[in-house]
């Protein structure tokens, strides 16, 4: 599989010599601490390359929300199970189907983000205010502070480029 995935695209000079560099550390790596996700990391990097990057982006927005979508109703719905988490004098954090409400609030961060990125510079003030709503879901039902206010700079941020770009289309 590394030597299809190396030469499936022909690589010359340089780009030859830190494709072997990389590769070689990744798979001393893998070899010294015995984690197998490294050469998957590494196989998804050599398969990715020369992919446009927004394909990439499509791809993931494409199994991230339906998925996302399918496991939060069926753990509403009470087909798998939905945990929920007391802690004190914190509200109950609710996961939606995810093993832990931080990891839930993590993929509607990167989710974010990603869809931010594939949008780039078009986004329409409706989807600036779904991503603060989104921080506004994830702290609430999650009680994912970190990722809340991550999700509300995010949030704070493309409105700040969008403001910026119609100032400066004037």
């Amino acid at each position: 599989i590394l030597k299809l995935a190396c030469c499936s695209v022909p690589l010359k000079g340089k780009q030859a010599v830190a494709t072997a560099v990389v590769t070689l550390c990744f798979l001393l790596s893998s070899a010294i601490s015995e984690y197998w996700v490294v050469r998957d990391v590494l196989f998804l990097a050599l398969g990715a390359y020369r992919v446009p990057f927004r394909k990439i982006l499509t791809v993931y927005l494409v199994v991230l929300g339906p998925a996302l979508l399918i496991t939060m109703g069926a753990a509403l719905t009470g087909k798998i199970e939905n945990l929920i988490y007391y802690q004190g004098d914190r509200r109950a954090r609710i996961s939606f189907g995810i093993g832990y409400p931080t990891d839930f609030a993590a993929y509607l961060f990167f989710g974010a983000v990603i869809y931010c990125c594939w949008r780039r510079t078009t986004l329409h003030w409706w989807e600036i205010a779904g991503i603060e709503g989104l921080a506004v879901f994830s702290w609430y039902f999650c009680d994912a502070r970190n990722n809340a206010g991550c999700l509300a700079l995010v949030g704070l941020g493309t409105a700040v480029l969008k403001v910026w770009a119609l100032c400066t289309k004037r």
